[in-house]
């Protein structure tokens, strides 16, 4: 059974049991060279609208409500006190049905540019390169591909500290945490502040990481493990 880290069956004994002789970790990789070339933050907000200077955190990837989209929505229309030309950056798949959802949670104070339909492969790098730090609050997460395309593009992340991505992370500049057992939004909203202060040097330690473990390193550590139990 292939996972894609080592904290997979301390996440999941709840649900079931992963046996420890049966399991294989094959790392997720980071998505160099399978999207677009990196942007620059100008260039990229020029493309969605976005006044040049501002700071912005984005959120791309599907909408679920599991993923915080509301609390990320929340912490902005706080974290807007202190940084009052923030901008959040949505762009993601939406469900039928979840327009009105949507609607209601979107941050009433902050300004936002949204876009609730795939984002199309060509385009994607857009979105990311606008964004200064990407924000991911999700409720319940094991794996996470939105984080490793931020880490693609030198993006810093935000993720809740109570996670088994934070455990996988832990230690890595470029990616923050926050207290998340608790309704309070406050803690996802200073951790917006202080990512977006750091952004500029978190960003190559991003872009490092990215380039550590390609899909390419992915797919040779895949054929060696085949190899191997071939040969077994």
């Amino acid at each position: 059974t292939f996972q894609l880290h080592d904290h997979t069956a301390d996440a999941v004994p709840a649900s079931y049991t992963l046996p420890a002789a049966k399991l294989v970790t094959l790392r997720h990789s980071s998505y160099l060279g399978i999207y677009g070339h990196e942007q620059t933050a100008p260039e990229a907000r020029k493309e969605l609208g976005i006044e040049a200077g501002h700071h912005v955190v984005g959120f791309v990837g599907q909408l679920r409500r599991y993923k915080g989209i509301g609390t990320l929505c929340a912490a902005v229309d706080v974290a807007v006190d202190k940084v009052s030309d923030l901008t959040l950056l949505v762009a993601g798949a939406a469900r039928h049905g979840d327009s009105a959802w949507l609607k209601e949670v979107m941050p009433k104070r902050a300004r936002t540019v949204r876009w609730y339909r795939r984002v199309p492969d060509r385009t994607l790098a857009n979105w990311v390169c606008a964004a200064d730090i990407i924000a991911l609050p999700y409720q319940r997460v094991l794996n996470s591909g939105s984080l490793l395309l931020a880490a693609t593009y030198g993006r810093p992340v935000i993720i809740p500290s109570n996670t088994a991505l934070a455990s996988v992370y832990s230690g890595e500049s470029w990616v923050h945490t926050y207290d998340a057992d608790t309704d309070d939004v406050s803690p996802l909203a200073e951790s917006i502040i202080s990512a977006l202060g750091t952004a500029r040097s978190d960003s190559d330690a991003a872009r490092q990481y990215a380039r550590d473990w390609t899909p390419y390193d992915m797919s040779r550590a895949y054929l060696r493990i085949l190899e191997r139990v071939a040969n077994a």
